[in-house]
């Protein structure tokens, strides 16, 4: 099995049926623009308007982040899923993606109480100071 990879590795991707390099990198170029692009377009948005984005746009960009997160590690996950040999299998893949999300969302709540602890210790600063 080796000799054969190491065969078809050694065969230029144009002659086994696959696209040649140049079009496997101006695919990549392609691909790669999209997010650049995004993130260009993004940071430009607090130089053009002088201003941060405000607290609705930057929920709705983190759900979206949150969104894409998980449809790729859903897009992760599938080819085992569809790999497992057992109920056994599928149970525990099932049970650690959902314990995962469990424990994000968790933190979240967490995380939040502390954000508020601090805000609220930095208002009694505040108050202190003057």
């Amino acid at each position: 099995i080796c000799e054969e990879m190491e065969m078809e590795a050694s065969i230029p991707l144009s002659a086994q049926g696959g696209a040649s390099r140049e079009e496997v990198a101006a695919m990549s170029f392609e691909l790669a623009l999209i997010p650049s692009l995004t993130m260009l377009v993004g940071g430009m948005y607090p130089v053009i308007t002088s201003k941060p984005p405000g607290k609705r746009l930057t929920y709705a960009l983190q759900h979206l982040a949150a969104g894409i997160l998980l449809c790729a590690v859903a897009q992760e996950l599938m080819p085992t899923l569809s790999a497992a040999k057992s109920q056994t299998e599928l149970a525990a893949i099932v049970i650690g993606f959902t314990l995962a999300v469990a424990v994000m969302v968790s933190l979240e709540h967490l995380l939040g109480d502390l954000e508020e602890e601090e805000e609220g210790d930095a208002e009694e600063g505040e108050g202190a100071a003057m």
